[in-house]
């Protein structure tokens, strides 16, 4: 690729599954390269992510996502980005790849309104996107926490609690005690058990009124807006350990299409369902899995 927003030339190579891997000299250039292929391939998803996320969904798909609207910009995604942004010192190395990233998806989105070859999905709602800012790139990152630990599962119990009463709801729904970590314990390992919560917490007629109230609001929502299901198990194995003298590493995603998780390990590459990287730096102390 030799494009206007590059430093150097970078190399991009796709696999037989449509992989990206990005070969680059520089942080600006791996970020940069990075937005423009997220964009290439993922720019309408991106867009309704963000507009989900900033409270902007109805302006494109009409009413029905007014409490979608509603509910994001009281939870504040936007104003948490806005504010991490501006605190954020333009010398640090999150600062510098957001920027670059940004730079990457506008080329991209320069190029395909020029050539009238935005994504269909565009022309059907009527509407082109606006310029990408790494607020929006924020924004995302609240959408992904959302969608991984945003949950109505204190609201059930609180349900739960309030017409059971707190033995039986421990007793047919005990909730599992804290999974405390110890990534390099040897062993020998003891299953925890189940526990009740440690003590009653009795529900007012107020206070249920609301749970009821929050509910019903977070039914409104997006499906990927609330956390559904299990959470991904990720687990590392020492090249000490392992037949042929090399570290392992697996994860498990919950989320569909989602980016791979960083394990240890020294990997040769980056790589991700949709796209790669690979970086000096980067191949020498990471290793992406999926």
């Amino acid at each position: 690729m030799h494009l206007s927003f590059l430093d150097k030339s970078v190399t991009v190579a796709f696999d037989e599954n449509g992989v990206a891997y990005i070969n680059a000299s520089t942080n600006h250039d791996l970020f940069a390269t990075m937005g423009y292929l997220h964009a290439t391939f993922r720019l309408t998803q991106m867009d309704l992510m963000r507009r989900q996320g900033e409270g902007l969904f109805s302006q494109v798909v009409g009413k029905k996502a007014l409490p979608s609207d509603t509910f994001e910009l009281q939870l504040g995604l936007l104003r948490t980005a806005k504010q991490e942004w501006e605190q954020m010192s333009k010398d640090s190395d999150a600062y510098q790849a957001l920027t670059a990233y940004s730079a990457g998806v506008n080329a991209k989105l320069s190029e395909d309104k020029q050539s009238g070859q935005l994504p269909y999905a565009f022309k059907l709602l009527g509407y082109e996107p606006k310029a990408w800012t790494p607020v929006d790139s924020l924004v995302i990152q609240g959408i992904m926490t959302q969608t991984l630990d945003y949950t109505d599962t204190p609201l059930d119990y609180a349900l739960l609690t309030k017409s059971l009463g707190y033995n039986r709801t421990m007793n047919w729904f005990p909730v599992l005690p804290p999974n405390e970590q110890h990534p390099y314990d040897p062993g020998p390992y003891k299953a925890g058990g189940v526990s009740p919560l440690p003590t009653a917490q009795p529900i007012s007629d107020a206070e249920l009124a609301a749970v009821r109230d929050v509910e019903n609001r977070m039914r409104s929502l997006p499906v990927p807006a609330v956390h559904q299901g299990s959470n991904s198990n990720n687990w590392a194995v020492d090249g000490t350990k392992t037949a042929n003298g090399k570290p392992l590493g697996w994860r498990s995603s919950p989320i569909p299409n989602s980016p791979g998780h960083l394990v240890p390990g020294s990997g040769q590459r980056a790589r991700l369902p949709l796209l790669g990287c690979q970086h000096p730096w980067l191949a020498a102390h990471l290793n992406w899995v999926q």
